[in-house]
């Protein structure tokens, strides 16, 4: 049990903290850990990663501008960075790839203002 216990650590930068778990107990930390972040305006998040190189990760992002979307990340052969976006009715799609971390990614910030008329629409129907 003392051994299990050895492998659950907790981090904090100046922008998230949170728990991880070790799975391959490799003490040198080239191994795969699973974990939870969070962050100070409300953004969390699960992830996995080996040798901290971040594998697989997703939850709700925190943007500067205020608002939020959900998210995530694979990792991925990437030779050159890419953002596309695409304004949806549900909300802005965006999703690219980053060549220094070698990941590809997606994440989708709601259009609070599209949930509002479609709620409006349905409560006119009964009228």
């Amino acid at each position: 049990m003392n051994g299990l216990k050895n492998r659950i650590g907790r981090y904090q930068t100046d922008t998230e903290r949170g728990i991880a778990f070790d799975l391959s107990g490799d003490p040198s930390n080239n191994g795969y850990q699973i974990g939870t972040s969070i962050t100070p305006n409300g953004g969390a998040g699960l992830y996995l990663d080996h040798g901290g190189r971040n594998l697989v990760n997703g939850g709700l992002l925190d943007f500067n501008d205020g608002s939020f979307g959900i998210g995530g990340s694979v990792a991925f052969p990437v030779q050159a960075n890419n953002y596309n976006e695409i304004n949806t009715p549900l909300g802005l799609l965006a999703y690219g790839q980053n060549a220094n971390t070698g990941q590809a990614y997606a994440n989708i910030t709601p259009n609070n203002q599209y949930y509002l008329q479609a709620l409006a629409s349905l409560l006119n129907r009964g009228q």
